[in-house]
């Protein structure tokens, strides 16, 4: 990129260049440039989060794991670096630590989007707690269809139930 060639310390390109690698499903090519960005700033936190996503596509989850810990005692407060690195764990069924960081979550004040604790945690006061809080921030800007039922539905038809997979995985 042009970018890099005018500034190679630009650590915002080369974590961009990195995302658009692992969108093109070169995650391996990714991790150089994700590296990169972590070398000229090591407190940059996208480009962790980014190489963990990287190193979960390869399969590689025990490198995940030690760059989410990386990662996280630069940002201890970055919500979905831990929701990811407690659900990388429990893929593989690592359980060290993992009381400690459901407490950490539990503890969280910025806990703002309820999907993502659903595959995590069955704490119903948890879920609740982070579904009321994640209602009540600002959704002004949000254009949602119009829901309201139509009189004139014919009453003969099926009703279509669709859900929200927390995992993201077809089920």
């Amino acid at each position: 990129p042009i970018s890099l060639k005018i500034n190679p310390n630009y650590k915002e390109a080369h974590n961009g260049v990195g995302v658009s690698l692992l969108s093109l499903g070169q995650a391996e090519g990714s991790i150089l440039y994700f590296d990169k960005s972590i070398l000229i700033d090591s407190n940059y936190i996208e480009p962790y989060y980014n190489k963990c996503t990287a190193l979960i596509k390869l399969k590689k989850w025990h490198q995940a794991i030690a760059t989410f810990n990386v990662a996280l005692d630069i940002n201890p407060n970055y919500e979905d670096l831990l929701l990811n690195s407690i659900a990388t764990k429990l893929h593989i069924c690592n359980w060290k630590d993992l009381d400690e960081d459901l407490i950490k979550i539990s503890n969280s004040n910025s806990l703002s989007n309820p999907f993502n604790l659903l595959s995590i945690f069955d704490s119903c006061r948890l879920h609740f707690y982070s579904a009321v809080k994640y209602a009540l921030t600002d959704i002004s800007g949000i254009n949602y269809p119009n829901l309201s039922l139509d009189n004139n539905s014919q009453p003969d038809r099926k009703i279509r139930v669709g859900y929200y997979s927390a995992d993201f995985h077809n089920h």
